[in-house]
């Protein structure tokens, strides 16, 4: 009988013990705040995680947990912690962002909290519905100056009932959830690209590196020459590659075929059309590629050529042709023309041409 006896006290202490309990926990659960439930699958996408930028934009994402017609939604950045009701810990501009600038898209009006670290957004025509996603958008955010992890915490309200809370103190607010976020340094890629510029000339069907020297005319008894009897003519071919974005220009320099004191008359500064018997030399564009023949070196009618010597002669020669821009192994043919008169004395007449390429970088 004793043992049951001491059995069933037990009992009874412990039960009274657990009603004590429950008693004395009364008053500490009267101030806690119930909150309806977490918000899930929660984000916040930075358009730019570099320290200290200006103008960035956050787009908040979550699924709330209540459906709430037209809510308060606080959105508050600290340094320390995720936690809703944590202290805080900010300095705006350095450990959080900070939202001076900020604007919110959609039908929200924003007002910071928190010297600048949040926002709180009222509206009267949104409505959060239970697990259907919500996109909020912040715009002109400055992003904290260090880097480092900093948190966001997002608290829903009813609406008009957010009043002046923030995370910290949160006041009686229907859904929650803590974001983490971090800024990074970004990364910064150097690659170097030289100015370019390849130029050859050559002989009519040969490529580049082989010699460009020819002998103009017809050939008579073994011998190659001009005469009255003809116009004669050779192609010389030069290929140009460059990534000079403002073109490219092919210049001649030279001056006439001579021979002493004698020489053939040079074409001119005027495009025209070889007569076999009177004496003339000049040169054509005849296949411009991608190096745009200039005037008078576009052959005017097609088949007319010029030399104009009071420019070949200078000290930087006479433009030919040039490019609008950067080209790739553009090829361009130029047709060389020369004829003898009746009375031009004998001899070997000899010119030398500098084709020279300039690009504008």
């Amino acid at each position: 009988m004793k043992i049951i006896f001491h059995r069933l006290a037990r009992g009874i202490y412990i039960a009274a013990a657990i009603a004590v309990g429950a008693v004395a926990l009364v008053p500490a659960l009267e101030g806690t705040v119930f909150a309806n439930g977490q918000v899930t699958t929660r984000s916040i996408e930075m358009s730019d995680s570099s320290p200290g930028t200006t103008s960035v934009t956050y787009k908040v994402t979550f699924t709330p947990a209540t459906t709430i017609t037209n809510p308060d939604v606080i959105i508050d950045f600290c340094s320390n912690s995720p936690i809703i009701g944590d202290s805080c810990t900010a300095t705006a501009g350095t450990d959080v962002p900070n939202m001076s600038s900020a604007s919110a898209g959609g039908s929200w009006t924003l007002s910071t909290i928190g010297s600048n670290r949040g926002v709180k957004l009222t509206t009267s025509t949104v409505t959060f519905t239970n697990g259907t996603p919500v996109t909020i958008t912040l715009t002109g955010v400055t992003n904290p100056s260090n880097t480092a992890s900093f948190y966001g915490r997002i608290l829903t309200y009813t609406t008009g009932t957010a009043g002046s809370a923030t995370s910290a103190a949160p006041g009686s607010y229907s859904d929650y959830g803590g974001i983490a976020l971090s800024t990074a340094h970004s990364v910064t890629i150097t690659a170097k690209v030289m100015e370019t510029l390849s130029f050859c000339v050559y002989p009519d069907s040969f490529s580049c590196g082989t010699s460009p020297d020819f002998t103009i005319g017809h050939t008579v008894g073994g011998t190659t020459i001009i005469d009255s009897s003809a116009v004669d003519t050779s192609l010389t071919d030069f290929s140009l590659s460059t990534n000079a974005s403002g073109g490219a220009t092919v210049r001649l320099k030279g001056d006439t075929l001579k021979f002493g004191t004698n020489s053939i008359p040079a074409a001119g500064a005027s495009a025209i059309t070889f007569t076999a018997g009177t004496a003339d030399f000049g040169v054509r564009v005849s296949t411009a590629g991608s190096c745009t023949a200039t005037s008078p070196y576009d052959g005017g009618s097609g088949t007319q050529y010029a030399f104009n010597t009071t420019n070949t002669t200078s000290t930087y020669g006479d433009g030919i042709c040039s490019t609008a821009g950067a080209v790739s192994s553009s090829v361009s043919k130029l047709t060389w023309a020369a004829t003898a008169a009746n009375t031009t004395p004998a001899g070997v007449y000899t010119s030398t041409e500098e084709l020279i390429a300039t690009g504008t970088f």
